[in-house]
């Protein structure tokens, strides 16, 4: 992990309080600089001691405002869009 190293961590959980369960989820998506500049995302699923999420990891390309577009996919459930932007301050 770096200062120029970005991290988005999805987690889909499927009922709410103590009957909720986490499940796997399909995340797909893409990101883009305020300018238009792409930004690659390179996602993965982990499973640590039980806790299921996806990680997409990116480049910060410097001090920016990074707009983020994901689909996600819950196993056996409906897919869900998420728009998001975030700004980065590379000291």
């Amino acid at each position: 992990h770096s200062a120029n190293q970005g991290l988005v961590v999805i987690s889909v959980t499927r009922g709410s309080g103590a009957n909720a369960v986490e499940v796997t989820a399909n995340v797909r998506g893409h990101a883009n600089t305020l300018l238009g500049r792409p930004v690659p995302l390179h996602f993965r699923n982990i499973n640590e001691h039980g806790s299921l999420s996806t990680l997409g990891s990116f480049s910060v390309p410097g001090t920016d405002t990074i707009r983020f577009d994901l689909d996600v996919t819950a196993q056996g459930g409906p897919t869900t869009h998420l728009q998001f932007t975030h700004d980065y301050v590379i000291d």
